[in-house]
């Protein structure tokens, strides 16, 4: 028999697409897998559901708990897992019949420490399935952390579309209370194995709700990123990995300035005061080390003074929506980013 993975969906509050995510699940090829339901004190009919589901099917087992968040209900889910590997799976979005199957033969084949693939944006309630090609790449620990830093950024960056060997999640667990939870892990792990395999075939579908977190309008936890980056600083300086210090010293430098541009109008005095103070910090630290290139240089020397109108410059550096966008990428050097 094939090793066991366990599949692990926090649910919260999506009744309207629980049913279709579970369904995508129990329809995978691979023939050894347990489900594990985290009911995250959901309001709405889930947990009524989940036990329904289960009932129905022995591979499914039930956590009803109190409400924590994304983070807490992932990592109760770790704790009651009996797999040899695990994936995620978010309640909203929905995965190909084949994805487990593809990751762990991949997995196999490459005698890798963790296995990805590419994701698909889905747009409708309804799932809909793409034809798609199995072409794999393998990427060493700080191959994949460059790209962590270019186009693909999300795919290397996201929990849900890897597989990854149980023993992974020995030290490292979901930071509770946090939004950007992705953030504030996935890198560590991506450090932490040698050998990584992706396909590119698009087989996670990541539903894109009006009224998903990063959609939504602005609140205080969305600053929780540059929590996030600030950990990521501190993890790289400690393990003397001086390039990626660097590049997300400068990427974060780039973000606090786009999202000061969008949220300035709806933002507190108080949270305005502490963005332009991590702005301020982050231009300073990076003129310091001198790490921008000529363009960049400018673009953060006048950021201290125009924080506003340099954050302009930075979403269209970011979107690229007119000509000025143009100007906008050689002033923050952020072509490949």
């Amino acid at each position: 028999m094939k090793p066991l993975i366990s599949i692990i969906v926090p649910i919260y509050n999506v009744e309207a697409y629980l049913e279709r995510c579970v369904v995508s699940i129990q329809n995978q090829t691979y023939p050894n897998i347990e489900i594990i339901l985290v009911d995250d004190g959901s309001p709405d009919n889930c947990g009524k559901l989940c036990d329904e589901m289960a009932a129905k099917d022995e591979r499914i087992k039930v956590i009803h708990k109190p409400n924590g968040g994304l983070s807490d209900a992932r990592n109760a889910g770790i704790d009651l897992a009996k797999g040899d590997y695990l994936s995620f799976v978010d309640s909203d979005d929905y995965i190909n019949p084949l994805m487990l199957e593809i990751l762990h033969q991949n997995m196999v084949d490459a005698k890798a420490d963790l296995s990805c693939c590419d994701i698909k944006n889905a747009y409708t309630t309804e799932a809909e399935y793409f034809d798609f090609d199995n072409k794999v790449k393998l990427y060493t620990n700080i191959e994949a952390l460059e790209m962590l830093f270019t186009y693909y950024c999300q795919v290397f960056v996201m929990v849900c579309n890897k597989l990854y060997r149980k023993e992974a999640f020995t030290e490292f667990r979901f930071a509770k209370g946090k939004i950007h939870e992705d953030e504030f892990l996935t890198y560590k792990i991506l450090h932490h194995s040698p050998k990584i395999v992706f396909s590119d075939a698009r087989l996670y579908y990541y539903y894109q709700s009006p009224n998903s977190i990063m959609r939504s309008a602005f609140s205080e936890k969305r600053l929780q990123y540059a929590e996030a980056m600030e950990e990521r600083l501190a993890y790289f300086e400690t393990e003397n990995l001086s390039k990626f210090y660097d590049l997300t010293l400068q990427k974060f430098g780039i973000w606090s300035l786009f999202f000061y541009y969008l949220n300035r109008a709806s933002m507190s005095k108080e949270t305005r005061q502490k963005m332009l103070t991590i702005i301020h910090k982050n231009c300073d630290s990076i003129l310091q080390k001198k790490i921008a290139k000529k363009g960049s240089k400018l673009a953060f020397t006048m950021a201290r003074k125009c924080p506003f109108l340099l954050g302009f410059f930075a979403h269209q550096s970011v979107f690229g929506l007119n000509i000025v966008s143009r100007f906008s990428q050689i002033l923050f050097d952020n072509k490949g980013e």
